[in-house]
């Protein structure tokens, strides 16, 4: 900021008189700046909700989410469970979301050509009020022998109860009902990486994550 003794407005004229030369610098300022960034958004379970953010001079966008607030994964416009669009633009709109999803962090990527810049981190919480079951009725893990994921019923009250596999994208992989003590999923037509497993019945869920080796 430039100023004067007398307080009255007026102009400066800055001129590069060295353009094009070896070591030359620059006067265009195109830096990305984040001048509204996105906030925390609640949804309803198979509902909608979205993200925004508003930026100067960024020309590109791409949209992340993270289960932790460490480990960050691309979007992709696609998917049925949730559907995601605006992956690559400045509003990352979610449809069909599901109750998984309670608790994911989300930021975005604004860039242009010389410059990129990460939004601050939101979170997404859902509406609705469910309890959980016990981490102690339920022993879950990836079984590397098998390739397949253990889901041990721990509590003999419990007569049947259901599941439902996701991959980071929120996509539905597989589904069932198990009325046994232990129910092995074949993991074998899916890649190393991370998923969810979401065990439920009518009034509680689990949430388990599950690293593929």
């Amino acid at each position: 900021m430039s100023t004067n003794f007398s307080g009255q407005s007026g102009s400066i004229l800055v001129q590069q008189t060295n353009q094009g030369q070896v070591g030359a610098g620059s006067l265009i300022c195109d830096y990305v700046i984040i001048d509204d960034q996105p906030s925390d958004r609640t949804f309803n379970v198979n509902g909608a909700t979205s993200f925004s953010v508003s930026t100067l001079n960024a020309s590109s966008y791409r949209w992340q989410m993270s289960i932790d607030g460490a480990n960050w994964t691309d979007l992709s416009d696609g998917g049925t469970m949730p559907g995601i669009s605006g992956a690559f633009t400045n509003t990352l709109n979610l449809t069909n979301v599901p109750s998984t999803y309670d608790g994911y962090y989300f930021r975005v990527s604004s860039s242009n050509a010389g410059d990129s810049v990460y939004s601050k981190i939101s979170q997404l919480n859902s509406t609705l009020s469910q309890s959980n079951f016990d981490n102690e009725l339920f022993s879950v893990y990836y079984d590397i022998n098998s390739d397949a994921i253990v889901i041990q019923n721990n509590d003999e009250t419990l007569a049947k109860f259901s599941y439902k596999l996701y991959d980071l994208n929120g996509r539905v992989l597989a589904t069932g009902e198990i009325d046994s003590q232990i129910r092995n999923l074949s993991t074998s037509n899916y890649q190393s990486g991370v998923y969810l497993l979401e065990v439920f019945d009518q009034d509680k869920r689990l949430i388990k994550k599950i690293i593929k080796n």
